[in-house]
């Protein structure tokens, strides 16, 4: 997800993949679904250059205020942020990544979340002033 809008916020979409790399799986651990992880990124990239202390913590701030809205929104859509309680198996171990695999989770559950996840995030980008990628 980072890497799709990563340029228009001034990024290099690769170094935005390699970034996000570890979110996966729920960082690799079952943890936060890295959908949700990968949109947090992109709310702090949208906020762009922030000079000095306070221009620094007003972005910071602001990101935290976005932050919330979109797993507020995300939560209600799905129920949870939790790779493990969304996918139902625990894919930070091989079996888990296994039945995943074999029950073809990460196409039935993981793919469209992502879309939703992507979703949402434009919308609270449209809403709150910032440019769109809008092509979902």
């Amino acid at each position: 997800m980072v890497d799709g809008f990563a340029e228009q916020y001034g990024y290099d979409a690769e170094a935005a993949r390699r970034l996000g790399r570890a979110f996966g799986s729920g960082m690799g651990m079952g943890s936060v679904c890295g959908a949700v992880t990968g949109a947090l990124m992109v709310l702090g990239m949208a906020q762009g250059d922030a000079p000095g202390d306070n221009g620094e913590q007003e972005a910071r701030n602001r990101s935290y205020d976005l932050a919330r809205e979109f797993v507020r929104r995300l939560e209600t859509r799905h129920g949870s942020i939790q790779c493990l309680t969304l996918v139902g198996v625990d894919l930070s171990r091989p079996e888990g990544q296994e039945e995943a695999e074999q029950k073809g989770l990460f196409d039935t559950i993981c793919q469209p979340l992502l879309k939703s996840a992507a979703e949402i995030l434009d919308g609270i980008l449209v809403e709150n002033g910032y440019t769109s990628k809008n092509n979902f």
